[in-house]
């Protein structure tokens, strides 16, 4: 998602959001959940999320690198088989993730 992929009224609501947590001194983190093909298959399908953190000017956290020195069976082994839902594994690896990385000093 660039600038030019919205319509004004999109990016209006954009900015205003933008603007408003910079008047109030509000920090914003904007976090990406891949999906398990995109895993899978080693893409990287978070272009269009990172760019609405750059738009916001929020901090970008890239979720798939809680997955991403995993084989493929450990991969399948956090989603639900038939469909592309973490697992309670999946959802543990990826809350202990978020919360290492929100813990950050100076973040």
């Amino acid at each position: 998602m660039c600038s030019s992929d919205l319509n004004p009224v999109q990016m209006s609501i954009i900015l205003d959001i933008r603007d408003r947590l910079a008047r109030r001194h509000t920090p914003v983190t904007v976090i990406y959940l891949p999906g398990r093909q995109e895993l899978l298959a080693h893409r990287d399908e978070s272009g269009p999320v990172r760019r609405f953190a750059e738009l916001l000017g929020a901090r970008f956290l890239d979720g798939s690198a809680a997955y991403r020195a995993l084989k493929e069976a450990d991969i399948r082994a956090c989603y639900l088989p038939y469909d592309g839902h973490w697992n309670q594994a999946g959802s543990d690896r990826f809350a202990h993730f978020v919360a290492t990385n929100l813990k950050e000093p100076g973040r």
